[in-house]
Formats: structure tokens, sequence, C-alpha cells
């Protein structure tokens, strides 16, 4: 994005600010310093990252850069972000908006609101919690030591201990915590008004200090907030992560491209295979005493072969009659052919890009491996509609 004093331009100040932002959310990534945004003389520049990055006066979307751009690469991030993380905001977060009134950022917020706001209607969850109180009159179990030594001229007074049922609990303060943060970000008027509504339902529940350490317990009795305490956590994060630097507060939600896809595409292939599909499979290695571990992306274990995937964040060269691929990434995918095929199940090598722009999802080179017998697939993934992408998955089975 260009830098000046253009309506559409960044400011100096907020590119700088932008950038410190970007920097230290990089460290937290565990990526180089320009890894998410490089500061040019007159423009900053995006790495392979997406997301969002708000500092006071502006927010910048980064988007999916492979020949998707504008409001598609708005909706092409959303929808991956909804499967990876089941955030539920395809269809939440946009519904009544045009295509372009919100940025993502205001759509997720958005989306938290209306998800909370519904399951708000069956009520906060509680818990029993262990209060001490001096009564009149007995309630629940007289703490007998309390009693004889700060109550012994006092016998109209009883040290008692009992459990009572609260809103003050942990998975509360997770979400209440949320809300506010979120109450403070957004820029539309119905999506504060819903939050607002919320913390007003929330009355009685605590200020928790650290969210993100509270030591919440998910279980049958909070089943209706389990999505929705994942999301607040998932927001949480973009605070924690890039709290202040300096005199900025700054919130960033930035996924690494390679980690979404990954995430997205392992989603996509536990909905089709089930509990066949292992992802960032672990326990073999290159050699047998186990030094240079492998870890593929993704393993399926078919009834008659093991299916080895391999995700890749690239474009690739149709006109190549290589389609572009990698050669130190074929050398990976024979690793993982020998360790984890055999004779019994062969293993079938694919490496899976994203599709452009129109295309859909389907294989583009099905080779053999000389002298192992493997099947090595280019395959491309297509990120469109959810309810399709399961019966194209399917439909890569040789």
């Amino acid at each position: 994005m260009k830098v000046g004093e253009g309506p559409e331009m960044l400011g100096a100040q907020q590119a700088d600010r932008l950038c410190r932002l970007a920097s230290h959310r990089a460290a937290v990534l565990k990526l180089g310093s320009e890894a998410v945004l490089a500061r040019r003389h007159k423009h900053v520049k995006a790495g392979q990252v997406c997301g969002v990055l708000s500092v006071p006066g502006v927010v910048l979307e980064i988007l999916p850069k492979i020949d998707i751009d504008g409001e598609d690469g708005r909706a092409t991030l959303i929808h991956m972000l909804d499967v990876a993380y089941d955030l539920r905001i395809s269809a939440e977060g946009l519904a009544g908006f045009g295509s372009q009134s919100i940025d993502l950022l205001e759509v997720i917020i958005l989306s938290f609101a209306r998800r909370l706001t519904a399951t708000l209607r069956y009520g906060l969850p509680r818990r029993y919690r262990t209060e001490q109180d001096d009564l009149a009159v007995l309630r629940g179990a007289l703490d007998v030591k309390r009693q004889f030594t700060r109550h012994a001229v006092r016998p109209d007074r009883l040290a008692c201990r009992f459990d009572e049922l609260t809103h003050d609990t942990p998975l509360n303060r997770v979400v209440a915590a949320a809300v506010r943060l979120l109450a403070r970000r957004t820029g539309l008027a119905a999506t504060y008004t819903m939050l607002n509504d919320a913390l007003d339902q929330m009355e009685g529940v605590g200020i928790s200090p650290d969210p993100l350490r509270e030591r919440v317990m998910l279980d049958r009795t909070n089943s209706a907030w389990h999505g929705l305490y994942r999301m607040a956590r998932f927001l949480l994060g973009g605070v924690s992560q890039s709290a202040r630097i300096g005199s900025d507060e700054g919130f960033a939600l930035l996924f690494p491209m390679n980690d979404l896809f990954e995430n997205y595409t392992a989603k996509l292939f536990r909905r089709a295979y089930g509990r066949r599909v292992r992802a960032q499979a672990r326990g073999k290695a290159v050699t047998s005493c186990g030094k240079f571990a492998l870890r593929p992306d993704i393993v399926v274990d078919l009834p008659d072969e093991t299916l080895i995937v391999d995700t890749k964040w690239k474009r690739l060269d149709l006109n190549d009659e290589k389609a572009g691929v990698s050669q130190s990434d074929v050398y990976q995918m024979l690793a993982y052919g020998h360790a984890y095929g055999s004779r019994e199940k062969p293993a079938r090598l694919m490496l899976l890009y994203p599709a452009k722009e129109g295309q859909e999802t389907y294989v583009l080179r099905d080779w053999k491996v000389e002298g192992s017998g493997f099947a090595l697939q280019v395959g491309t993934l297509g990120l469109h509609s959810r309810q399709h992408l399961c019966k194209e998955l399917i439909s890569l089975e040789s």
C-alpha cells in the first residue's frame, strides 16, 4: 500500500505504527521482522500472511495473493478462516451488509456479537463456588476452626462454609473480556449496541486480570458455549500477542498463509474421511534409528492405500510440464512414501496447491515414481463453497 498524503494512502505515522505492530506480531509467529509488513520509502509491502492489523485511525486488511483480488479475496479469506477455525463468520458475519460495507475485522466482531446474542437467550452457564461468611444462622457447614478462633466470644455469629451457584465463572470471564475488547474496537453502532446489551446481561461476571490463563472447564453443562469460548480466545489472542508497542495500542489477527491453507485442507479432509485422517503425523523418520523425523501435513489411512498430502501455498505454472513443482518438494514426498508406504498398502503421494480464481479441485498431474510404484499427484484445491469441497476431495481418489 502506498504511503503519502492522498485519501487512498497511508500516512507516514500510520505506516510506522502498523509496521511496529507487524514486527511485534512477526516475532510472536516466529517469523522474520519484515515477514508481515516491510516498510519502504513510499509504500508498505505485505508478506505471505493474511488477516488484519489495527492501530488508532486505520485498519489494514491483508488478503490472499494468489490471483484473488478485492472483495473476492476477502470472501475467500473469510471462508478459509471459517472452515479452519470454525468461526461461523461466512454466513453470520456478512448477512445484511453490502459487499463493500465492512472490513474483515468488523465482519469477525459482528459475527461474535450475533453468536453471543443468540447464545445468551439460553442463559449464562453457572457453577457452584465455595463461599465463606459469618452469619446469624447456619448455612451449609460450620467452619469449626474459624468458629473457635475468630468467634470464640461471639456465639451470635456462625462461621459458615457453603456452595453457591454463581455466574462469575472462568468461562464467562473469558467471554466477557472478549466483549469488552470488541466493544472498544467496533465502529458499527449496531454491533456496539449488541455487545453492550450482552455486557448488561452478564452483570455479576468479574473482570479477569489475564483471560487467556483462566482455567476453563468445558463439559456437557456448557456445551452451547464451547464454540463461543474458542472464538473469544481466538480474538483475545490478538491483544495479548500485540498488546502495547511503545505508546501505540494495537490489535492483530494474522495467519501465515502456509499454515492457514494447511489447517483449512486438513479440516476438509477430516470432513471427507473422518477419523482416518491424521494431521501433522508423527512417528516416522528417514533413518531406522529415528534420525531426521518426518511430519507430513496430512496422512489418510484408506483401505487399499495410504494417501499422503503435503500442502503448498504457491502458484503453479500450468504451462510447464512439471507444473512448476519444486524438485525439493518431490524429494520430500519420496521420503514420506518410503516411510509410510508398504507392499500391503502402497503410498499415494499428493502435492496440493490452492486453485486459482475460476479453477476447481482436480488432479493436474498423475505420475508414477520410477522404481517404487508410488503414485505422485499434483492437485489443486478450490477455495469456494464448502458444500462442494468434500465431494471434490473424495473425487481425488484414484
